[in-house]
Order: C-alpha cells, then structure tokens, then sequence
C-alpha cells in the first residue's frame, strides 16, 4: 500500500502485445499464487484475505497494511459503481512532443523505463489532479500469456498489458524520492493495453529497445 499515489486510467488498442510473450524468460512467475491473489470477494484469496497467507489463514496481521488499507493499488475497476462527475475536464500533458532519453531496466519482473535527460521536462495537469505532476519513469507489467499481465483489471477481466506512467508533485516536493511517501505527492498514468488493428510508433520503438533486454539487466 502506497499513499499520496492518484491513479488515472486509460485504454488503448495496439497489435504488439504478441511480442511481449519473447520477453518473458525468467519463468519466475508461479501461477499457484493466483489461488491467493486476486479479486473475488467472498473467498480464500480475495481482497478481505489479503492479509493472510496460506499457512496463517486465520491471522489478518501477516501483512497488516494489505489487511486494513484503504488505499489499496492495484485495485478490480467495477464499472458499475463508477459515477459520473460532470465537471471533470481532461488530462492536460505538456511537452509530450520533445524527445528525451531513456534507460530501459529488465528488472526480472517488469520493464523499468528511466528518463536520462533531467533538462526535459513532462508534465501532466487538470483532469482529476489537483496539482501539476512532473514525469519521472514508466513501469511495463506484462504476463506470460496474452490474457492477462495488467496489474489492474476491470470487472475482474486482465488486459494483456499494462503501461504505468509515474509523476511527481514538483509544486510541493523537490524531487521524486522526497514526494514518494507524502501526501498527494504521486500520480501515475496507468494505460491498459488490448489486441487491436492500430499501433504507436513510440511504442514500436520502446519495445524494440526491449528486445534488447530479455534477460533481467540494463541496456
């Protein structure tokens, strides 16, 4: 459980999600934990067990922040308890047209992307936010398989991909380390991925970098 973190949250079609499949190479992943984990309320694994494990089903002070948070990420979105505000106006992202840098870290359990140049600077503003968020790097979350690897799902359906885009509050706090653990101090960008006939071309490029590290390193 993190605090301060505001998540937005957006889908996309694209035709790459196949290629993710090669980048999976450690075979770390132990599928007997979706037994534990996931979002069915009402049974052994879902979110009111959290706190427990396998062994110690009946303690709820394993994990006591996984137990008794409120502020829990990644969450099942149910759509059918999604109200409309009517005065939500969009995301605004600036500098979204300048190139930067980045290192590209296969951290054995997702893609971290890093930004190299400090100079470049993207922003994001309005929509739900509060504040203006500066952006810091980019987690990839992909499974094994193209049905599901997203961390976050909706109405209990995963997505093959997920792009998680962090930002900082640069208004309240000097820099992303300071702002991690403080109130309203993140705000992360959290883009679904399906199968579809469109493709990015900053994408493209982005896991063709990725190819280049299918074993846990830097490139």
């Amino acid at each position: 459980m993190i605090f301060g973190i505001l998540t937005v949250f957006a889908i996309i079609s694209f035709t790459i999600t196949r290629r993710m499949n090669a980048l999976w190479h450690d075979g770390s992943w132990d599928p007997s934990w979706d037994t534990w984990w996931h979002y069915k309320e009402g049974v052994m694994g879902g979110p009111s067990h959290w706190g427990q494990t396998a062994f110690m089903a009946i303690a709820n002070d394993v994990w006591p922040a996984c137990y008794q948070g409120r502020m829990q990420s990644p969450i099942s979105i149910s759509t059918k308890h999604l109200l409309f505000d009517p005065n939500l106006v969009p995301l605004k992202i600036s500098g979204s047209d300048k190139q930067i840098d980045v290192e590209v870290v296969n951290t054995g359990q997702d893609l971290q992307v890093k930004i190299l140049d400090s100079i470049a600077s993207i922003v994001f503003s309005e929509g739900p936010l509060v504040y203006s968020y500066k952006f810091f790097g980019a987690l990839i979350k992909f499974g094994s398989r193209s049905d599901r690897g997203s961390d976050h799902q909706i109405d209990g359906i995963a997505f093959p991909a997920e792009l998680q885009l962090y930002a900082f509050n640069f208004i309240l706090y000097q820099n992303f380390s300071n702002a991690l653990s403080k109130p309203n101090g993140l705000a992360v960008l959290s883009v679904l991925f399906k199968i579809g006939d469109q493709s990015s071309a900053d994408l493209e490029a982005l896991l063709s970098t990725a190819e280049q590290v299918q074993l846990k390193g830097i490139l």
